[in-house]
Order: structure tokens, then sequence, then C-alpha cells
């Protein structure tokens, strides 16, 4: 018996959000977000980036109207996560 091969969504490396957002299949969610500064000269900084959902890829771009992603990655064999309290809850209550 053969195994079955996975196929895996691999994102599109060079497209517009715009162009993105009217693709056929539809988007799952679109909008923005702020990103965490990566240095530590950085991270007191959360710029923006519009990020969309496209057949379990995620893109984030600069703005709604940047003619490429600054980064893509598919969300394939990644779980939801589970509902829990956070930790700092109790200390709440």
């Amino acid at each position: 018996m053969a195994a079955e091969e996975m196929h895996w969504p691999v994102p599109m490396k060079a497209i517009g959000a715009q162009n993105l957002l009217t693709m056929p299949g539809g988007v799952a969610k679109a909008g923005y977000l702020h990103k965490k500064g990566g240095t530590q000269l950085q991270l007191l900084k959360w710029p923006l980036r519009f990020v969309v959902i496209h057949k379990r890829c995620i893109y984030y771009f600069k703005s709604s109207t940047s003619a490429s992603p600054q980064g893509a990655f598919s969300l394939s064999g990644y779980n939801r996560p589970l509902d829990k309290p956070h930790p700092c809850q109790s200390l709440l209550s």
C-alpha cells in the first residue's frame, strides 16, 4: 500500500495585497496587526502590518497597497490553540 503524499499549500511569493484580496476562493481574514520589533533597538516599536489569510497561508505586507509580501508561510501543520486560562488570570481574580 503506497503512502499518501501530503500536499501543503505553498504561499505565492510575488503577489500584491490587492491582487490577493480579489483571488478566487476568497480570503478567510484580512486586516492590520501590530508586529513586535525583532532587534533589541526595535523592541519598543510595534509597526503595523497588513495581514491576509488565504487558502491556509498567511501573508504579511507593509500596507494594504504593497506590491509584494514581506513574508508568507503555510498554516498546515499548526493546530488551533486550546482554550486555557491565562497564567495571570488567577492573580486578577
